[in-house]
């Protein structure tokens, strides 16, 4: 019955197997074999009865009645379930936010344990229950030596004075909780865990761990979780989390726009202004002021190239525009960030090899004062330590998801033989696996990429979001400047 050495999914599992399986038959069973012996013996009648008119047979009179009321009564219980359906809510974790409630008949003790707190909470969950149960087993011996009209009047109290305090105190339930805003809120937000969580178990059922286990190995729930309780103290995330005034504000982080802003004006609040860095600031105050033209769309070039998260160097004279933009970051920015092992001899700012990947991202989490990041001048601490691999998976997939809804531009990377048929210029089909989600980018940034695989952003991001099993890809010709592939 339990299903192994502790209590676990399975034991859910069989549990629900007996309830919707095993007792219904015995059920069944045990009513088939009562109306056997009543058509075999009749109903039983005590000697001393008496009937002023012949007693009917119980069939066809009673059984008809019964067979009416229970099939009338089915639809209806049928209907219910197939109009609303079961409520399938997310599974319970104590890691994640919940306001729980009682079934609605079962509101009024939850009302009830308002009005006694503390130690006195055993009279609402025990004490009262229990005197209303002694007094309804009692009630049949009590109306027996009773005076007729007092017997009529106490069932009316008992019977009148129970419900009206069920009603009253459900109602209270009720109303407190639809008048409370946080409550509401909670609900919402425990709707969206049981939407998710029925998407992650739509593809391949629950996992053998048990239902829990969906949530939290979900980057998309666990992400925000991971960067509340470690980064949001420093970090802004957009408006959902609007606490930090240490460091930068991550929504869209190493999408173009981002990039873009923050070539404009590192010193805001939003990217280098609350920290101690300043030699970015002081560097675009000194060369990207007054620029012309021809130099802006040099720097916008560069921004599109870093949000693209470029691996390699393009041939000398290759003319695609992933050359283009690195030609524009080798003339403004290299001289202070190293790219595949060149630069960085000025300034020691972060390598942009793959800027904005999931491997870049671990990296900074992981590692912020390597000679890669921000080195000594890095007051970020590791979360090497304090994190496990799963969970540096989990925060990382969220941020690139995050970032990916705001529109970065990611350099998906091919096998081999899928960009030998794109320099061919036949339509390419996708090598990567069932649920893998392509955004929109350039052939060129197809090419560049060549066979590294997209290992991690499947794990972190496309598999964890969707199950590994839903697809949402579109082919093109990927020819030298074209967009070949939609955008999330």
């Amino acid at each position: 019955m339990i299903g192994g050495d502790e209590l676990g999914h399975l034991t859910l599992t069989h549990l629900y197997f007996l309830h919707v399986a095993v007792f219904p038959i015995l059920v069944f069973g045990l009513l088939g074999l009562h109306v056997l012996q009543v058509f075999q013996h009749g109903t039983a009648v005590t000697s001393d009865t008496k009937f002023e008119e012949p007693h009917p047979s119980y069939w066809p009179h009673q059984s008809i009645r019964n067979i009416t009321v229970f099939s009338l009564l089915l639809a209806v219980v049928s209907a219910l379930a197939i109009v609303r359906g079961a409520p399938l809510d997310a599974p319970a974790d104590p890691t994640l936010p919940s306001s729980p409630r009682p079934e609605w008949y079962f509101m009024f003790l939850f009302e009830l344990r308002r009005y006694f707190s503390g130690d006195w909470e055993i009279v609402a969950t025990l004490l009262i229950p229990l005197a209303a149960l002694v007094i309804l087993l009692a009630m049949p011996a009590l109306d027996r030596r009773l005076p007729r009209r007092i017997g009529v009047v106490f069932r009316v109290l008992v019977v009148g004075g129970g419900l009206a305090g069920w009603g009253s105190l459900t109602y209270l339930a009720v109303a407190s909780d639809w008048n409370d805003p946080e409550f509401r809120a909670a609900q919402e937000s425990a709707r969206q865990l049981a939407v998710r969580a029925r998407e992650l178990a739509e593809p391949g059922g629950i996992p053998p761990e048990g239902a829990i286990a969906l949530l939290r190995d979900d980057p998309e729930t666990r992400g925000p979780i991971l960067f509340a309780d470690n980064c949001a103290a420093c970090h802004r995330h957009g408006d959902e989390f609007r606490v930090g005034d240490e460091a930068a504000d991550l929504a869209g982080f190493g999408t173009e726009s981002w990039i873009r802003e923050l070539l404009h004006d590192p010193g805001s609040p939003r990217f280098f202004g609350r920290t101690k860095l300043t030699r970015m600031k002081k560097w675009v105050e000194e060369n990207l002021k007054n620029l012309e033209p021809e130099e802006k769309a040099e720097i916008d070039s560069a921004a599109t190239w870093l949000a693209g998260q470029p691996r390699g160097v393009p041939k000398e004279d290759e003319e695609s525009e992933f050359a283009k933009g690195f030609e524009a970051f080798s003339n403004w920015c290299i001289e202070c960030h190293k790219y595949e092992g060149d630069g960085g001899t000025n300034i020691a700012g972060p390598e942009f090899t793959g800027y904005g990947s999931p491997e870049w991202i671990r990296r900074m989490l992981v590692s912020p004062d390597s000679a890669e990041r921000y080195g000594k001048r890095s007051s970020m601490p590791s979360f090497a330590e304090k994190l496990t691999d799963r969970e540096v998976d989990m925060l990382v997939g969220w941020l690139t998801e995050q970032s990916a809804e705001h529109g970065t531009l990611v350099a998906l990377r091919l096998h081999s033989h899928a960009r030998l048929q794109a320099e061919r210029g036949n339509k390419h089909e996708s090598p990567h696996p069932a649920g893998a989600l392509v955004i929109e980018v350039t052939a060129d940034q197809f090419l560049r990429n060549g066979n590294q695989g997209l290992s991690r952003r499947s794990q972190c991001f496309v598999n964890s979001k969707f199950g590994g099993s839903r697809t949402r890809q579109s082919a093109g010709n990927p020819r030298s400047g074209e967009r070949g592939y939609a955008k999330i």
